[in-house]
């Protein structure tokens, strides 16, 4: 009506989202750095990363001799840079050949000879009568002394006698992960306090969290210290794609994530880029063992993958007397031998799978389920069907929680319950 306006400020968010735009690696001797921008703004900075330092390697050694020096040469695995070590003459042993010793003030004489080059060498030797005619006690600080005269010639030599506290333990204080500890000690002559430092621990990690790797991205164990809370990441491998026959021709497919290749592609490009597999190695999946195919290439780098075949699992069909019998491989399963809901007690457990992989359970005739890995069995309690392969792990096994006292449920969500009155054990 009267044309009257306002400005209302909005104030700013306060919080950049920066983003990865360009890094450079650090070497042996210059420095790297991560360059990041921010996607509203572009407001922009540089993130220095340190020089990693040589990683030197001994490549070269020769041991120094009573007559040749030695050296050591070491050479970076990172950039090649190498330098060379001296090792400084080594000194004679010598062992007494003939000894000619004389009484004083006659002067006698020992000959001797290099173990290691052969040399030989005279050294005087003379025997005194000699006599302690003076000694000082060491204190704490200051050496002591014996000395000794010869009542022949009067020649004098004196042996010096070392200085030093005699420390008894009076405390400790014992270190942590963080914090060093130490040992204190008092001398009992002087009463000087004397401490001593003990390094700090090794963290104590304990497992907090696992991350599956998939074919593209690496996994990860996530480690906490219980005293300090400091947190350690070993990281796995990615486990790469594993590809077999899709059923579309010329096509392959990545049994664990779906990706799909072409082995043969045109030869368009001036690149690598032509491939013509041939199969150099095979062995067929069975209905309880996984089997592969080797494929090598036909151009001059010869690259090889191979794939894997996941195990079939038993095709049941119906031959009477409560038997089933696998079409494929000719194994016959008694389900008499089964566990229904009816027999077991209350508290009864389906064991642990016999094979390192755990159970796979398959859904068999009747209302039933088999193991494909050890070939453990048991029957529903009704008419639910649990789906082979569980599409939300990694494993493809299914993972149970229980949802009440006889029901179980995979924590996927795939409507793949059944009720049975069986504890299935953690």
């Amino acid at each position: 009506e009267c044309g009257d306006s306002y400005t209302e400020e909005i104030p700013a968010t306060g919080e950049h989202s920066y983003e990865s735009t360009d890094c450079k690696d650090p070497t042996c001797t210059e420095t790297g750095y991560i360059a990041y921008e921010c996607s509203e703004c572009g407001d922009y900075y540089k993130e220095e990363v340190p020089a990693t330092g040589h990683s030197y390697e001994l490549k070269d050694y020769v041991e120094a001799t009573c007559q040749s020096i030695g050296y050591k040469v070491y050479k970076c695995s990172e950039c090649g840079y190498s330098y060379k070590e001296d090792i400084p003459l080594g000194e004679h042993t010598f062992r007494v050949i003939r000894s000619y010793p004389k009484d004083c003030p006659d002067v006698g004489y020992v000959e001797l000879k290099c173990r290691r080059c052969g040399i030989y060498t005279t050294e005087e030797l003379t025997l005194h009568d000699e006599e302690l005619v003076e000694h000082k006690d060491p204190t704490c600080t200051e050496n002591g002394y014996d000395l000794y005269r010869c009542n022949s010639c009067g020649e004098e030599t004196m042996e010096e006698l070392e200085a030093g506290h005699d420390l008894v333990q009076i405390s400790v204080k014992n270190p942590t992960c963080m914090v060093p500890g130490s040992f204190k000690f008092k001398c009992t002559k002087c009463g000087t306090i004397v401490t001593e430092d003990i390094p700090v621990t090794d963290h104590y990690f304990v497992e907090t969290e696992y991350i599956y790797p998939t074919c593209t991205e690496e996994g990860a164990t996530i480690y906490e210290c219980l005293m300090c809370h400091a947190e350690n990441i070993e990281y796995s491998p990615a486990y790469g794609h594993a590809y077999w026959e899709s059923g579309e021709e010329g096509v392959m497919v990545c049994y664990r994530c779906g990706d799909t290749i072409i082995p043969n592609w045109s030869d368009s490009d001036s690149e690598h880029n032509y491939h013509g597999w041939n199969i150099i190695d095979s062995m067929p999946a069975t209905c309880t063992e996984a089997g592969y195919v080797t494929y090598e290439c036909t151009c001059d780098a010869k690259p090889v993958f191979t794939t894997e075949l996941p195990a079939l699992g038993h095709e049941y069909v119906d031959i009477g007397d409560g038997d089933l019998q696998c079409s494929r491989c000719g194994y016959i399963h008694h389900t008499s031998d089964d566990i229904t809901p009816d027999e077991p007690g209350e508290g009864d457990v389906i064991g642990k799978c016999t094979s390192a992989e755990g159970h796979n359970f398959q859904s068999i005739p009747g209302g039933g389920f088999e193991c494909i890995n050890c070939g453990f069995s048991f029957h529903t309690a009704g008419d639910e069907e649990i789906t082979p392969v569980c599409p939300a792990w990694e494993s493809g096994e299914h993972v149970w929680e229980q949802i009440d006292e006889y029901y179980y449920e995979c924590a996927c969500g795939a409507a793949s319950g059944f009720r049975t009155n069986i504890q299935l054990e953690d």
